[in-house]
């Protein structure tokens, strides 16, 4: 994956994050889970189940939480409270390592992911930034892991940072 700016990997999470909650085909090489259609017991793929079911990539979808998750503690390293930010899942307030702390999107509501991303710019985009050691190699690290299974992610940054958009 080419080095991309931080600007350009922190206004990307939004559209990253949408990209891999919106994965229906498991991948290449992956089975879809099996179907069975509501109101019958017809057993489709060979198994049967609750009603019909799409085929889903669960790996794209803690994918995307992950990257939501690390958006929001670089946010409160950069001094942003994450608390009220909308409809997320988070740890227990008793976790020993991380308590309260972000683990992802509820219900499938991205309106979280944008408002700490356009906190977490305005941040940046201030003349006080500093950023905080390590961020841009933890970005770059975990968006280069994902461009490896889903190559469309270094696409679209490719894409932004030649736009220069933000």
């Amino acid at each position: 994956m080419p080095t991309f700016t931080l600007p350009v990997m922190v206004s990307g999470i939004p559209e990253t994050v949408r990209l891999l909650r919106d994965k229906i085909d498991p991948g290449p090489g992956r089975k879809p889970p099996p179907v069975e259609w509501e109101g019958t017991n017809e057993i489709v793929n060979g198994t049967r189940g609750f009603g019909p079911r799409l085929p889903l990539d669960v790996d794209a979808l803690d994918a995307a939480d992950q990257l939501f998750a690390t958006a929001a503690y670089w946010a409160e390293m950069a001094g942003i409270d994450v608390t009220h930010v909308g409809r997320t899942w988070r740890y227990p307030p008793t976790h020993p390592e991380a308590p309260g702390a972000i683990r992802g999107i509820r219900s499938g509501d991205l309106d979280p992911v944008y408002l700490v991303v356009d906190q977490l710019m305005n941040e940046i985009e201030s003349p006080h930034w500093q950023e905080p050691a390590g961020m841009h190699g933890n970005l770059t690290g975990i968006l280069s892991h994902l461009s490896k299974r889903w190559p469309l992610i270094s696409a679209m940054l490719a894409d932004r940072q030649r736009r220069n958009l933000r």
